[in-house]
């Protein structure tokens, strides 16, 4: 990821987390980008350092729990909710290690023989039991204490110890300077929001002041983000950068008025999207004339739509969908969390996506280690790192995937099942439903055409060892429209919006 996690230094570790929540919250919600104030002033927008450190303290005041709860009391931040300018703990001796490893070790031996004793009176959850024995023999092995830790998890944030971050000198943490009182942007000022409670972290004031309709970003940003994802490219190009150093926006007239009818409409996204797919320019074809290509060869005043591709996400789904073999309920809690802390150096295994590799991608596990490869051949962003705008690639390795992957090659071959059962038996028919189920459209009389030859010589390539009519020569019409509806998913036309 972005911080060090070999980091020793847990003020380093911890300062660096704090950075990066800084960064994602402010360019994603505000478009700035704060965290260049964490070593100096702003060399661009009106963000001092003390605006910075403002922000850590309302973050730094606030611990994060991860959800794993894998490893004991590991589901807490890793700064121990420690202050940034207080004494660390001693380090424990490696004797002092050793005796406290012994006392858990203990422990969990207890532990044991209380899972595995008959419970008295009404019995407990056999299931329940069972976890604890297996957790409680690993402690006993290991020395940890995860047999207290077996329910499930959610991520989420509380507060922590309430303090004021003290501005770092060049933002280094061994130079700390006065403490710089929690609070918000200069630039944008408080909005009413009024002081900080003493013995609260702030989060909720902060919350609430990035969502204040008196807030001139946060509308803007939400709402140029909701057109980049509709059109392809937002007003303002750099989503993330609403800066000096950012694009102008192309329509800052019609920016503002949606901004303003956004939040007339309680901040409803549904509300936004469909005000927008209703206008003329959403429902613009992709003609174009010499005129125009000279004019604006860019596209920035919306005289066409432009052709683009379909993100990694769509491209999947629509697979999923053309075969029949989505399933659009939505899987409970989520794999990820079984997995724990892991050491770095181990990759997830790829059956962890074997529970929902038939939902829509939006419930995929997301792990650093392990994108699938449905998304990741087709510039998923890292996840890691904020991406404003995602790049968009042609690359063989994209239409290589499209030609051998299993699961495209599944996709099809359920397709190629599915249309077989359909009513009707012609070849024609079937070709015909094929388009239909993948590019929403009948094919043409050449395309027709086309396909039955593809068909006529698949079938004579796999040899006349079998008369026709018997069960060898229907596998092989089914390969044969097996390959003709993989042939149609690696099309141009299916990862194309038009």
């Amino acid at each position: 990821g972005p911080k060090g996690l070999n980091e020793r230094n847990r003020r380093q570790f911890l300062a660096d987390l704090v950075d990066e929540q800084i960064d994602v919250t402010t360019r994603a919600v505000l478009g700035l980008t704060v965290a260049c104030a964490r070593c100096h002033d702003h060399k661009f927008d009106p963000v001092p350092t003390r605006d910075y450190y403002a922000l850590a303290g309302i973050l730094r005041s606030s611990a994060t729990y991860y959800g794993t709860g894998d490893l004991g009391n590991v589901n807490r931040q890793p700064s121990e909710l420690l202050p940034l300018d207080g004494p660390l703990p001693r380090p424990r001796s490696p004797r002092e290690e050793e005796l406290e490893q012994r006392r858990r070790r203990r422990q969990a031996l207890q532990r044991l023989n209380a899972a595995n004793a008959p419970a008295p009176g009404t019995p407990p959850n056999p299931d329940q039991r069972r976890r604890l024995r297996q957790a409680a023999m690993e402690d006993a092995r290991t020395g940890t204490d995860r047999a207290t830790d077996v329910g499930p998890h959610a991520m989420g944030v509380i507060d922590g110890f309430p303090s004021d971050h003290p501005l770092l000198v060049r933002g280094e943490i061994d130079q700390p300077g006065e403490p710089v009182p929690r609070g918000f942007l200069q630039v944008i000022g408080d909005l009413g929001v009024g002081p900080l409670p003493a013995r609260q972290s702030g989060r909720r004031e902060l919350a609430d002041w990035l969502t204040r309709p008196s807030n001139p970003l946060t509308a803007r940003v939400a709402v140029n983000r909701i057109w980049q994802h509709l059109f392809g490219v937002g007003l303002v190009r750099t989503a993330d950068n609403f800066g000096t150093t950012g694009e102008a926006p192309s329509h800052p007239e019609l920016l503002d008025h949606l901004a303003l009818r956004f939040m007339a409409d309680g901040w409803s996204v549904k509300r936004m999207i469909r005000t927008l797919v209703l206008t003329r320019a959403y429902r613009l074809g992709p003609s174009t004339t010499p005129h125009h290509l000279e004019t604006d060869p860019d596209n920035r005043l919306h005289w066409r739509s432009a052709p683009r591709r379909l993100d990694a996400e769509c491209l999947r789904d629509a697979m999923l969908a053309a075969a029949g073999t989505l399933d659009t309920t939505r899987p409970e809690g989520s794999v990820v969390t079984g997995l724990g802390e892991r050491p770095v150096a181990r990759r997830p295994d790829e059956r962890l996506l074997e529970p929902v590799a038939d939902r829509r991608s939006v419930y995929l596990p997301i792990v650093r280690d392990l994108v699938p490869e449905a998304l990741a051949v087709f510039d998923f962003p890292d996840p890691s790192l904020l991406t404003a705008t995602r790049e968009v690639t042609r690359a063989p390795a994209q239409a290589l995937y499209l030609m051998n992957d299993p699961f495209v090659a599944a996709q099809a071959q359920a397709l190629a099942r599915s249309v077989a059962l359909a009513p009707g038996n012609a070849p024609g028919h079937r070709i015909d439903l094929a388009y239909r189920r993948v590019l929403s459209r009948a094919p043409t009389g050449a395309e027709r055409r086309a396909a039955m030859r593809f068909l006529g010589a698949f079938v004579n390539d796999a040899g006349p060892e079998t008369p026709v009519g018997n069960r060898a020569d229907r596998r092989v019409l089914g390969a044969a429209f097996t390959a003709f509806c993989q042939a149609l998913f690696a099309s141009a036309e299916f990862q194309y919006l038009q």
